[in-house]
């Protein structure tokens, strides 16, 4: 078994034709053909099976192809890496972050360390924090800014660089905003805007209403924060929200905050990364001017 055969298992179970299969790593139709039938006989079961023109995994393919994945993105990442040895100023580097660092964090520095390096292709995926941490986990991306609860997660090195505090916001409009005090039956009866799931912001929310046994009695679910504060703006409900995402609504005066009554839990900005990564001189560099950004705001 080499690495050019594992890689043909990734790509049969992306493209399921041969054709391309070949195409994408620059050989001939019967190279592959010769390379599968090599693996199958090595391996001693069929892992390919044929299907109206299309080849298809056998349950021992597929669990192949789950180990074929994690070999195939180790090897991409080993030649990135070695590759910036090479030439410190030209590279890649992929970055997963969740919203709000991505949002209010990353762009200035990414602006700064694009002047720094300017070859150097930074490729930005704004996922939910649990997407980050399993896209670490895979070594489909090179490291992780991403707000959550604070965690312990096998693999993964983890750096808290600032906090994230969650408030409860609303239009200055809304009545809230003209009461000294506001209680838990309070926020119980109004329309709460709602993050979707998988989201750290809904997690720590769904823990804080379990333990202070509310039930809201109108909920909006919305996919994009943006929308949310469009809605806030109106007047129409409260969302517990990052108070990050709201410092220019907040200084234009368009919405308001109070701290969440009787919320405890944690909320942090980290950075992250797979603790078997060489972190190399860039990404060492990225992360560094990272945490001095976060330090400083």
């Amino acid at each position: 078994m080499n690495l050019l055969k594992l890689e043909i298992v990734v790509l049969i179970k992306k493209y399921k034709k041969l054709t391309i299969v070949a195409e994408k790593l620059g050989v001939k139709q019967p190279t592959i053909t010769f390379h599968i039938k090599s693996l199958e006989e090595e391996l001693g079961v069929s892992l390919f099976e044929l299907r109206s023109g299309r080849y298809f995994l056998t349950e021992a393919g597929e669990a192949l192809h789950h180990y074929a994945c994690k070999i195939d993105a180790l090897m991409k990442e080993a030649r990135r890496v070695t590759q910036e040895f090479k030439d410190f100023h030209k590279g890649a580097i992929t970055i997963g972050a969740s919203y709000v660092p991505a949002t209010y964090l990353l762009p200035e520095v990414v602006h700064q360390f694009q002047c720094e390096f300017p070859n150097i292709k930074i490729t930005l995926l704004v996922k939910t924090a649990p997407e980050i941490r399993m896209m670490l986990q895979n070594h489909e991306i090179d490291l992780g800014i991403i707000s959550a609860a604070p965690f312990d997660e096998p693999l993964l090195k983890q750096t808290n660089i600032m906090p994230d505090t969650l408030v409860l916001a609303f239009s200055k409009e809304h009545h809230f905003s003209k009461k000294d005090n506001v209680s838990l039956q309070n926020i119980e009866k109004e329309r709460i805007l709602l993050h979707r799931n998988p989201s750290t912001t809904r997690d720590l929310l769904t823990q804080w209403t379990l333990a202070h046994n509310i039930t809201f009695q109108s909920e909006i679910e919305l996919d994009s924060l943006e929308t949310m504060k469009q809605i806030l703006k109106y007047g129409n409900g409260i969302a517990f929200i990052s108070k990050l995402a709201i410092e220019q609504e907040i200084q234009r005066n368009e919405l308001c905050y109070i701290p969440i009554p009787e919320f405890e839990f944690q909320r942090n900005i980290y950075t992250i990364h797979h603790e078997d990564r060489w972190n190399s001189k860039i990404i060492s560099f990225l992360l560094q001017s990272i945490t001095s950004f976060a330090t400083k705001n």
